[in-house]
């Protein structure tokens, strides 16, 4: 019961953040918790909330950056790289 509590305030702590930056900052956190939370609904161990969270949240990372930067970063200049 306790372990819910505190990756649904997890959640809602990532999410907050994430609204006030809408930099991408920490949504593949907020992700990785609301799993964790599920699992935790489900009864799993503590040690099993944590590996989800973190493989969930490194997943999220992994897929939704470079997809943001392709789709949503399109008018952005790169800089010129100098040899």
């Amino acid at each position: 019961m306790q372990t819910t509590v505190i990756w649904l305030s997890l959640f809602v702590l990532f999410l907050v953040i994430e609204i006030i930056t809408m930099g991408l900052t920490t949504i593949w956190f907020a992700g990785g918790a609301l799993v964790a939370f599920l699992v935790a609904v489900l009864g799993l161990g503590l040690g099993v909330q944590i590996i989800i969270f973190a493989i969930v949240s490194l997943a999220l990372l992994a897929v939704t950056r470079p997809l943001a930067m392709k789709y949503f970063n399109q008018e952005r200049q790169r800089p010129e790289q100098s040899f």
